[in-house]
């Protein structure tokens, strides 16, 4: 009876450790959404910091 208890026990153990692995994927796919925000913002930044400069230029 007792490899039977330890058996559920490695079972929900494994769960956990699947439930974990799953919440670290999803925190790595958030964490690489921000970086691709912020990519974009400074890949944009730059184009916005340049038409003022442009524009006093002309002025």
């Amino acid at each position: 009876m007792s490899s039977v208890v330890a058996t559920v026990s490695v079972g929900a153990l494994v769960e956990s450790v699947g439930a974990l692995v799953e919440s670290v994927g999803a925190l790595v796919e958030s964490v690489g959404a921000l970086v691709e925000s912020v990519g974009a913002l400074v890949k944009s930044g730059p184009d916005c910091v340049e038409e003022p400069s442009v524009d006093d230029g002309a002025v």
